[in-house]
């Protein structure tokens, strides 16, 4: 009895132990670089560069015309760069990696 027992509970761990959360690598945003702009209203523009995956898929403002495009830049502005960064949550996709190579003030 305690042998079905054993495997019983083994079988059941290895099933439950999947991959419930993973997250796609097409789903996830890598930011490759961030620059802050003070504009001449005083508002802060800030721009992300995002890598596009090797799938080739474009992303938002890329139009889907260029295959051979790697990046794609999004920007938002605010009245600090708190509140711009806020705006560009909303329209990263979702999950976002900071892998920033490259940050210009």
């Amino acid at each position: 009895m305690k042998p079905f027992l054993y495997i019983g509970l083994l079988f059941i761990v290895l099933i439950i132990s999947g991959c419930w959360d993973r997250t796609e690598i097409n789903d996830i945003a890598f930011i490759s670089g961030a620059a802050f702009d003070l504009r001449e209203n005083g508002n802060y523009m800030l721009s992300l560069q995002i890598a596009i995956p090797a799938s080739g898929q474009g992303g938002p403002g890329s139009g889907g015309s260029n295959q051979n495009e790697k990046f794609f830049v999004i920007s938002a502005t605010g009245k600090n760069a708190n509140e711009a960064f806020q705006k560009l949550q909303k329209i990263v996709p979702a999950g976002y990696s900071p892998h920033i190579a490259a940050l210009s003030l």
